[in-house]
């Protein structure tokens, strides 16, 4: 059987390396043209994924703890 947790694991690094470089680069765009809702935007979902991606299993327990609150269970 193969395991393919290293695998996951270094996709997930990469894609959320590949994402934060968009968000900081949409980020600078936003303070140029002093578009301050879009920049507050960016920075805040900006963070919801840096959570995911770099603490991902303290956020499916967050996610899993918030889902019984609201479904009970």
């Amino acid at each position: 059987m193969t395991d393919f947790a290293g695998l996951k694991d270094w996709f997930i690094v990469i894609a959320g390396n590949l994402f934060i470089v968009i968000m900081v680069a949409r980020a600078l765009g936003a303070y140029a043209k002093r578009d301050w809702g879009d920049l507050i935007t960016n920075l805040a979902v900006a963070v919801v994924i840096g959570f995911l991606v770099y603490a991902n299993d303290s956020a499916v327990a967050l996610i899993r703890h918030l889902a019984t609150l609201a479904f009970g269970g």
